[in-house]
């Protein structure tokens, strides 16, 4: 249940500011807007990923309650990193929630 005086909204574009949890049916996702970053949490029947950290959000490709979300994000770049970006398919999402920007 959101916290009292949270947001909660059916559809982030990027453009949004602060930061948001994205629920999905298998995992969770924090888009920090202001940073630039979305971190990708499993869940307890989510295999991990290579998406399961702090990454560079590149674009938000879809990302609304009742469907399937997708976004890319950067690469970290180097040597250990060579690939241009990384793309996200999620679950379904359930909801879309402003964090304070001490929540996670």
């Amino acid at each position: 249940m959101p916290e009292s005086g949270s947001r909660e909204t059916d559809e982030l574009l990027g453009g949004e500011g602060g930061q948001w949890r994205v629920e999905t049916q298998s995992s969770h996702y924090i888009f920090d807007l202001d940073a630039g970053t979305v971190t990708r949490h499993p869940g307890l029947t989510a295999p991990t990923t290579i998406n399961d950290t702090a990454r560079p959000l590149r674009a938000i490709e879809l990302c609304r309650v009742g469907e399937p979300g997708a976004w890319t994000m950067r690469s970290d770049g180097g040597y250990t990193d060579p690939v241009d970006f990384y793309w996200q398919v999620s679950t379904a999402i359930r909801s879309i929630q402003h964090l304070d920007r001490q929540a996670e």
